[in-house]
């Protein structure tokens, strides 16, 4: 069993709503008997073939069978969801679940309207290995209690619409992951490789047993969650900086987004993420990347596991013997995001700059936050140089919201007088 702990995805947004859907899942689960009253779950689940239940849809998302049910589904909740309102913020994110929600209930719905009682008899072996006529299954199907009757409940349909929505927008990042065999093992998996083993695993199943159960439930929020995610990428209401799954797939994402020499219409051939064109000059500095590797890698585990300021320390003292080294993209903005968060406001400004120099197709969100740091700092002027010329074009709506505000502030500020409290070259 695999089971997802943690996310290193950038989180722009405090999950309220995550913490929120987790713990009125708990709260569900205990108004139904703790899964161990099986009359209390009926008036919960989505019954198949009974007709259309709007309520239904909602009200099975948030039943449970027991408790490793709902334990191993909240874990996926937490995690999927710290990426996907990590994007959205909880006034977008909770809508959206809730009409991944519906979409699945609908969707199953619809599906099993045929699954009628006299359908559901049919279904059922016979004990002479006689199949039942339909004539039959009609009289018995008046007496089918509803215990025999198929249905679904839990989260899990919902959630794994979470997970293709974050394989969409974040294939690249990392989740932690808690692997029980006969022990325990920790490891982490892009979550590119993770939805792949969830919808393997699903799609592997139901076809073994192609029947509509939770296999099948799975790859309904799997696909619906591709479609929405993939709608909120092409038309700009996330922000993902190109690190989503078609900058990946194309080998044009992060650093690799139109970098290196002769790139796009002035290339003397087609270049390919997989076989880079790298000119002559650069075969020696090729040879000393094996070692810089080595003196980055306790620095980028620190990074991984958070601890931040001490990695921001040990980087610094590092440079004074090897001033070009420096992290990778990702761990760059990990670096940086994590020492704002730490109020290391002197140091989050280094490697924010050393982004923006560095990356300069990907710097936006970099800009945004540096300009928003010199101003809280007194330097209204260069924080308006930081925004001069920023492309707003689909920028995620949280940092566009900070950028409006750190313009208007700063502008007031220039308006009344103030100047940066340290000189601006």
């Amino acid at each position: 069993m695999l089971i997802p702990l943690s996310t290193d995805a950038p989180i722009y947004y405090y999950p309220y709503a995550t913490i929120g859907l987790i713990v009125a899942n708990v709260l569900c689960f205990a108004a139904t008997g703790f899964g161990m009253n099986p009359a209390a779950l009926e008036h919960w689940v989505l019954y198949h073939g009974q007709g259309l239940d709007p309520l239904g849809w909602f009200s099975s998302a948030f039943a449970h069978a027991g408790w490793i049910h709902l334990i191993g589904n909240m874990m996926f909740l937490w995690t999927f969801g710290l990426v996907v309102e990590g994007k959205l913020g909880w006034r977008r994110y909770l809508p959206l679940y809730l009409a991944l929600t519906a979409g699945c209930g609908l969707v199953e719905n619809l599906v099993t309207l045929h699954h009628t009682k006299a359908w559901q008899v049919q279904q059922l072996p016979a004990a002479d290995g006689v199949p039942v006529s339909a004539e039959e299954a009609a009289e018995l199907a008046a007496d089918l209690p509803k215990s025999r009757m198929s249905c679904s409940l839990g989260a899990s349909a919902v959630i794994m619409g979470l997970v293709s929505m974050s394989l969409v927008w974040a294939p690249k990042n990392e989740v932690q992951v808690l692997l029980l065999l006969f022990r325990g093992f920790l490891f982490d998996l892009s979550i590119l490789k993770m939805a792949m083993i969830c919808g393997v695993l699903d799609l592997a199943n139901w076809l073994w047993d192609p029947r509509i159960s939770g296999p099948a439930t799975h790859l309904m929020g799997f696909v619906l969650g591709t479609v929405v995610g993939s709608l909120y990428l092409k038309r700009g209401w996330v922000e993902c900086e190109n690190w989503d799954l078609f900058a990946v797939l194309s080998g044009k994402y992060g650093a690799h987004a139109d970098s290196g020499p002769g790139v796009g219409l002035h290339a003397a051939e087609i270049r390919t993420y997989a076989q880079p064109t790298v000119p002559d000059s650069l075969e020696e500095e090729g040879r000393g990347r094996s070692s810089r590797s080595k003196l980055l890698k306790p620095i980028n585990d620190l990074i991984d596991q958070g601890d931040v300021l001490t990695a921001a320390d040990e980087l610094l003292t590092l440079r004074l013997e090897h001033s070009s080294l420096r992290p990778n993209e990702e761990r760059t903005r990990k670096l940086a995001l994590g020492l704002l968060r730490a109020d290391a406001w002197d140091q989050a400004e280094i490697w924010l700059q050393e982004f923006i120099d560095h990356y300069p197709q990907e710097n936006r969100w970099a800009r945004i936050r540096l300009a928003q740091l010199l101003l809280q700092n007194g330097r209204p002027r260069a924080a308006l140089l930081q925004l001069k010329g920023l492309s707003t074009e689909g920028l995620a709506e949280g940092l566009l919201k900070v950028a409006r505000k750190v313009l208007q502030d700063a502008q007031e500020q220039r308006r009344q007088g103030i100047e940066d409290a340290e000189p601006f070259d």
